[in-house]
């Protein structure tokens, strides 16, 4: 589980950065709750991201495929009460933008695209720039 918790590590660190970045440009412009908001919403998308690694371990670890369906079934249900109570609460903080906060929650699976699609561009110019040595004579 080394290799995850390096990938989950990058991600969020990657993700804390994003946030980062926006929380001071929107501070520069005066947007204080918008700063706020993105703020808070990366950190719960973080929470949120890492709950979902410890009920997927947990629901590994089941006995049954039975007991494990009722695992992810409430954990699934749990996550999102959860994620419904954070938004109700941006939504009446008036110090917290509604919006920056859903951007927020967003950036976790931003940089996880973000990664694959870079990853892809990369194997695709590694194909064109690097073709296989049988296809150049073997040399």
């Amino acid at each position: 589980m080394d290799q995850v918790a390096s990938v989950q590590r990058r991600i969020v660190l990657r993700a804390l950065l994003i946030a980062g970045i926006l929380a001071v440009l929107a501070v520069l412009f005066g947007r204080w709750s918008m700063a706020w908001g993105v703020l808070a919403g990366c950190v719960f998308a973080i929470i949120n991201f890492r709950l979902m690694y410890l009920g997927i371990v947990k629901i590994l670890d089941q006995s049954t495929p039975r007991a494990a369906q009722v695992q992810a079934v409430v954990r699934y249900l749990i996550r999102y009460l959860i994620l419904i109570g954070f938004l109700y609460m941006v939504s009446i903080n008036p110090n917290l933008n509604f919006y920056a906060a859903a951007v927020g929650l967003l950036l976790i699976k931003v940089v996880i695209l973000g990664e694959a699609i870079y990853t892809y561009i990369k194997q695709q110019v590694q194909r064109v720039f690097h073709p296989a040595r049988w296809e150049r004579g073997g040399k």
